[in-house]
């Protein structure tokens, strides 16, 4: 406990209580993870380059003004080594990939949509060990989890699990345990 508050001691402050951290991708390719930031009135968007705790540069990346898209992952989902940006869009229930190299978005696409919004993104593990990133789903008006079993941006298959009825319950990590 007293290692993670001197940790979080230790980061930069932001004034402006509108901006959340969204993801720790390396964006730079030093192998440290690094802090994206998005802006949740303005639909801003920013990277801190980091070098364990302490920022060594920072870049505003492409910014999406409306703010019903969120930022809901950092997957390498076209292989290539680098995080991508996964947005899901909370009024609409749609879902787009930036493909990114860098700061920098080199392409984008779209992904099945979702339109019961009830259903959020939690994670984007490899979750059938085929080296490429799954979306995993659950449903914060039913308790059910869904994993989507991805090639890319296309869906090969869906599995639904088991689910818990009390909605208090969140998925806030997941990984290879």
């Amino acid at each position: 406990m007293e290692y993670l508050l001197l940790v979080l001691v230790a980061f930069e402050a932001l004034a402006d209580i509108n901006w959340r951290i969204v993801g720790t991708p390396d964006m730079n390719g030093d192998g440290k993870p690094d802090i994206l930031w998005r802006n949740l009135a303005t639909g801003s968007n920013m990277v801190w380059f980091m070098n364990g705790s302490t920022r060594i540069g920072s870049s505003s990346i492409l910014s999406v003004a409306d703010t019903n898209w969120r930022i809901v992952g950092t997957p390498d989902m076209n292989n290539d080594g680098k995080p991508d940006i996964l947005w899901r869009n909370y009024s609409s229930g749609s879902n787009y990939l930036w493909y990114m190299n860098g700061i920098t978005r080199i392409d984008a696409s779209t992904i099945p949509s979702v339109l019961d919004i009830n259903w959020r993104v939690v994670g984007t593990p490899d979750m059938n060990r085929d080296g490429k990133p799954d979306i995993l789903w659950r449903n914060y008006s039913s308790g059910s989890n869904l994993v989507w079993l991805m090639n890319g941006v296309s869906v090969i298959a869906n599995q639904g699990f088991s689910g818990l009825s009390d909605l208090n319950w969140r998925i806030v990590n997941n990984g290879d345990f």
